[in-house]
């Protein structure tokens, strides 16, 4: 019986623990960043489920825990890796947001994180042999110009409440100055 490791549990779940982040954020906040973050995540899939499938690819030498998780009995229902699609999607929508609103400073923890789960999915993914060298180009290609496109649209509704930035520059917390106050009064 093979034991499911923590790096396969990763594998399976950041996706999954992404999107339900961006919710639970618009839900928290009250506002729509990131469900519209999860509609391009949604939007992505789609674009990566459908022409990756009329693709012809070949993968023998396929690891047994790549077909781990299916949907209704049916494991591989897309011919690319949707978790690498889901990662660049999210870095190439979080920083071009960043970049066009010239935020870096206040972001720097995405900026940092995402490139490293990418890395990480990309190893355990070509150390199983789940894909080819050019099903995960593909993914990656699908998701950065997704992602672009999406931050792109957004940004043209010129709404900054509905692009997805940790922080703005534009408030934060000071600490405040002794200050003492001469008080006159006017005789009535």
């Amino acid at each position: 019986m093979y034991t499911m490791q923590l790096t396969e549990l990763l594998h399976y779940f950041t996706p999954t623990i992404i999107v339900c982040y961006f919710v639970l954020s618009s839900i928290i906040n009250a506002d729509y960043k990131g469900i519209i973050a999860v509609i391009g995540i949604c939007i992505t899939i789609a674009v990566c489920i459908l022409p990756s499938n009329m693709l012809k690819f070949s993968n023998p030498d396929k690891n047994e825990i790549c077909n781990l998780v299916s949907i209704n009995r049916v494991s591989g229902i897309s011919n690319i890796p949707l978790s690498v699609a889901v990662y660049t999607y999210t870095a190439a929508y979080l920083l071009y947001t960043i970049g066009i609103n010239n935020y870096v400073l206040p972001n720097l923890i995405p900026l940092i994180l995402f490139p490293f789960i990418i890395l990480v999915d990309l190893a355990w993914i070509s150390n199983n042999r789940c894909f080819t060298g050019n099903q995960t180009l593909l993914s990656i290609a699908i998701g950065t110009i997704v992602g672009i496109l999406w931050g792109i649209i957004i940004n043209s509704t010129k709404r900054k409440n509905l692009q997805y930035f940790a922080g703005n520059g534009d408030s934060s917390c000071l600490i405040p100055k002794h200050q003492t106050f001469k008080c006159k009064t006017k005789p009535q």
